[in-house]
């Protein structure tokens, strides 16, 4: 049997075709509103922080902080003995 269809994505025996996987498994999809959190905080704050994207907001900015402060604090020490130690000169802070 020919098989070389198989490898053709376009080919027409591929359309229509219903592929099992988790994601696939039912027609509705998840909603964040529908997991389920804590009771002691609002429902404002749910939507403020995770429907609006203010969480994604929050956690870049944190993590931009502390790789800024890194790169500016602790690389120059590890770039500086990286240098010295190619160069073979002893040295270092």
């Amino acid at each position: 049997p020919n098989e070389a269809w198989r490898k053709d994505p376009m080919d027409p025996r591929w359309k229509g075709r219903q592929f099992d996987s988790a994601f696939t498994e039912t027609a509705e999809d998840i909603k964040l509103s529908d997991l389920p959190r804590p009771g002691f905080l609002p429902p404002e704050f749910w939507d403020a922080f995770y429907e609006k994207g203010y969480f994604l907001v929050l956690a870049q900015a944190v993590i931009g902080g502390v790789v800024f402060f890194a790169i500016f604090n602790y690389l120059p020490f590890v770039l500086n003995g990286a240098i010295l130690a190619f160069i073979g000169k002893p040295g270092g802070p």
